[in-house]
């Protein structure tokens, strides 16, 4: 993967706009039902391109950093929902041959933005009637893998060899933001570094019944320990299955 899409460039700039002040996990109206459903889950490979930024602000894909992240960040994911009680199954080799789990990718992308900005950047003057995001159904999918439901993750790293003042930053974020809002076309780069990382749960309906995003600077996603720590910090509120009914936090108004 190469360059940046345009919903990635607009998460990437909500993200260092400081939009995700305050709760940074979304639920489903029915995901308390639904959660202990969820026994065995696949794991699709995340999609997180990791980038070097120089002094100069130029951005370059690193394949063998991309690699290295995504099978570290699959790994913490599939950890994380161990401890949850959830069994995790990699889908990781079927990314290139099965397009509905391409197209289902694609469309996690394209909610994580709308997530982001209807929640976090724009919220709505009225109160949420609930948040109900889908990505079609995935019934066949999920029979196919024998599993309940899928877990997404996007995001992207960057690994800065040169740094950027606060200024400079800031300056570009409000470039981006309005360069992008105002319909410019053509994909974006975004000039500065930040890793951010966006997980979904949903299930074999293709109801994402959980959300959570975090962004972070100075790590490094080609350690498993760096891609551990952003995994966790985006699933802390997460909930654990344990015997017995259990209620889902509270995501949001």
């Amino acid at each position: 993967m190469s360059g940046f899409s345009k919903e990635r460039a607009l998460i990437a700039v909500a993200l260092l706009a400081g939009a995700c002040a305050g709760p940074t996990h979304r639920v489903h109206p029915e995901a308390a039902s639904r959660w202990e459903g969820l026994r065995t889950v696949g794991v699709v490979q995340p999609a997180v391109p990791v980038y070097e930024l120089d002094a100069s602000g130029n951005l370059e894909e690193k394949p063998d950093w991309t690699e290295a992240a995504e099978n570290n960040l699959a790994q913490a994911i599939a950890s994380e929902l161990t401890v949850r009680g959830v069994k995790p199954f990699s889908v990781v080799s079927s990314m290139e041959t099965e397009p509905e789990l391409v197209d289902a990718m694609l469309l996690f992308e394209a909610v994580t933005r709308d997530v982001l900005f209807a929640n976090y950047v724009v919220p709505f003057v009225t109160p949420h009637s609930g948040f109900r995001y889908s990505l079609g159904d995935l019934s066949s999918l999920a029979r196919s893998y024998d599993v309940d439901g899928f877990v997404f993750a996007v995001g992207q790293g960057q690994n800065s060899s040169g740094g950027r003042t606060a200024s400079e930053v800031a300056k570009t974020v409000v470039g981006a933001l309005l360069a992008i809002l105002s319909g410019g076309g053509g994909a974006y780069e975004p000039q500065f570094g930040v890793d951010w990382l966006a997980i979904g749960l949903v299930d074999a309906r293709g109801d994402l019944l959980w959300f959570g995003v975090y962004d972070s600077g100075g790590g490094d996603l080609r350690s498993l320990s760096s891609a551990t720590n952003l995994t966790r910090a985006a699933t802390h509120e997460m909930p654990v299955k344990v015997p017995g009914p259990q209620a889902l936090p509270k995501g949001g108004p």
